[in-house]
């Protein structure tokens, strides 16, 4: 960066705001879910075909199930939420396979593992709350009137320039 330019640090009390959820957020979806999901094909469960989220509503009460030790398919087809579309058939059938000993393990850790970054992500929110609440309260005030950006606006350089070199000054 040139010098003479300023950079923009925010205050303590926002920094520590924006600290805690960026870096657990992608780690819920992107882990534990497909871990589940993985462990739900070696068994041959096709959860995901009749469910559109397996950590839905649906999901979370059926996948509890399986590793508690239910393999019936109609009882587990039971647990289905009441807005489900598909037919009882339909998520019979998807809820039919093997059960073998180290799959079934593979996913009471994913299980865990899922429930684990749920407790993060809200110990998280319950940071963050207590950090809003001390925002709010401090009542900030604007510190002083903001310059004028140094950069025109697309609009603006419509407006003044035309088009053509609107286009080639954006990029």
């Amino acid at each position: 960066m040139p010098r003479g330019y300023a950079s923009f640090i925010p205050m303590a009390c926002c920094a520590a705001a924006s600290g805690p959820m960026p870096r657990l957020q992608p780690c819920v979806p992107t882990c534990a879910s497909q871990h589940m999901q993985k462990a739900m094909m070696e068994i041959n469960l096709q959860l995901h075909h009749v469910v559109s989220d397996i950590t839905g509503a649906t999901g979370m009460r059926i996948i509890p199930a399986i590793v508690a030790g239910e393999r019936n398919p109609d009882v587990l087809a039971t647990y289905r939420d009441v807005r489900w579309h598909s037919s009882a058939e339909t998520i019979r059938a998807a809820l039919v396979g093997n059960d073998r000993d180290e799959h079934v393990f593979t996913l009471s850790q994913s299980l865990e593992l899922y429930d684990v970054y749920q407790t993060k992500m809200l110990d998280c929110d319950c940071k963050l709350e207590v950090i809003i609440v001390a925002l709010s309260s401090k009542g900030a005030q604007p510190v002083g009137k903001l310059s004028k950006p140094r950069i025109k606006s697309y609009r603006q350089i419509l407006v003044t320039a035309g088009a053509g070199q609107a286009a080639a000054v954006m990029g």
